[in-house]
């Protein structure tokens, strides 16, 4: 109620809850839903939200240590050093992402991962013009 009553600019005395909204008693057109308080209280690039988060938790989740991702990649290229155009021959991966639950997912995020890296390795580029305008809307241009 703290929280929302600093992005209301009322009393805390003065709001009420109904309908998963908080609002100003006598006001209901100066309400909030739950989620636009919650979102009042995070951070920005900003600096801090305008209002303090004052919520409570009874369990917390901590990882003691940072978690890193181990996987090696391997390309074999051919190169026409006469044109420069590059011809991928063979692409080798290998990742250790622990237990696996959804191999799918897995494997997709590895296949997405490596066609966005041959993406950028063979200069695909985002062009804009001189006005800000994107040139490149679907990389295929």
């Amino acid at each position: 109620m703290a929280a929302a009553a600093k992005l209301l600019e009322a009393s805390p005395a003065d709001l009420a809850v109904a309908d998963g909204r908080v609002f100003v008693r006598g006001s209901s057109d100066r309400g909030l839903t739950f989620a636009r308080v919650i979102q009042g209280c995070l951070p920005t690039f900003g600096g801090a939200g305008p209002a303090e988060p004052v919520f409570e938790a009874t369990v917390y989740h901590s990882v003691p240590t940072v978690t890193y991702a181990s996987a090696v990649h391997a390309a074999v290229v051919e190169v026409d050093v006469d044109t420069g155009q590059v011809r991928l021959l063979r692409y080798l991966v290998a990742h250790d992402c622990g237990r696996v639950v959804n191999p799918v997912i897995v494997e997709g995020q590895i296949h997405g991962g490596v066609t966005q890296g041959i993406g950028g390795a063979l200069h695909e580029e985002i062009r804009y013009d001189g006005e800000g305008q994107l040139l490149t809307t679907t990389l295929m241009e």
